[in-house]
């Protein structure tokens, strides 16, 4: 079950409990009644009921009722839902998969010749999405977990590279870590450090909104020369799971065969892992 469900069902489960009672000794105070019910220890804590504190408030002990009626509805559709095509399942749910294995994951798509058969396929639309429009010319690499680097795709001519950084279980950056990353693989190779120069793309890929890189990831070590610049002078791309990598998986799935359901059902459930 997703955790929003889950959320929403164990609030259901508590407010049921709170009204049932109030219907019954309506002298009670609704916040003492809440600090005696057992309940499990996730994000139905923070959730306020002061504004039910009030058992003379009769207009909205009825409207709350209501609104418990219409969630069982909704939740009684969502089973009906689940019992035909099995909504809540989502197989990757029942391992821990961590950075390390997502950018396998990743990279498993962006590989031309793994086995999903499907050759350059993901890696060229994936490229494309980075505004590439020269895909054609040279020859493209991927390389995951290389020199610490979870995902470094790079030609040699044009001499292009794209950095990522991948923080999908919201690790902390590492100090000067992006800056060092860009002087490894572009910098060291071309000299170059034009902040226009769009054949280098750094991004930082994340799995919510507030992750954003810090400061010390993107500035100078202290023992690198004097002549580099003090930050990295490109710009880091955030990118989410949710939004550019559900994107950009959701449009290789047309270009699939109409027959290779097993490989469409493994990209189905990576993106709904992310909802």
């Amino acid at each position: 079950m997703n955790p929003e469900i889950d959320l929403l069902s164990d609030l259901l489960v508590r407010s049921e409990i709170i009204y049932k009672n109030y219907l019954i000794n309506q002298n009670l105070r609704l916040n003492n009644l809440i600090t005696c019910i057992p309940h499990k220890q996730n994000n139905i804590d923070f959730i306020d009921f002061s504004k039910l504190n009030n058992p003379q408030n009769k207009t909205s002990l009825k409207n709350f009722g209501n609104i418990l009626l219409a969630f069982k509805e909704i939740q009684e559709k969502e089973n009906i839902k689940s019992k035909e095509e099995s909504i809540r399942f989502n197989v990757l749910n029942f391992f821990h998969i961590d950075e390390t294995l997502h950018s396998r994951l990743l990279g498993f798509f962006l590989d031309k010749n793994a086995s999903h058969g499907q050759g350059d396929l993901f890696l060229r639309k994936f490229i494309e999405k980075l505004g590439y429009g020269d895909y054609e010319i040279g020859k493209w690499k991927v390389t995951i977990e290389k020199q610490r680097i979870d995902i470094l795709i790079e030609r040699k001519t044009p001499h292009s590279a794209i950095i990522i950084e991948n923080k999908s279980n919201n690790a902390c950056d590492q100090e000067n870590q992006i800056y060092r990353y860009w002087h490894r693989t572009i910098y060291s190779k071309s000299k170059e450090h034009s902040s226009d120069n769009n054949k280098f793309k750094i991004i930082y890929l994340t799995s919510n909104n507030w992750k954003l890189p810090n400061e010390n990831t993107l500035v100078k070590p202290k023992n690198y020369s004097k002549k580099l610049p003090e930050k990295v002078p490109l710009k880091v791309n955030v990118w989410k799971f949710n939004t550019e990598i559900k994107s950009w998986l959701i449009e290789c799935l047309p270009l699939l065969s109409n027959q290779n359901h097993k490989l469409r059902e493994y990209i189905k459930q990576y993106i709904e892992y992310w909802n």
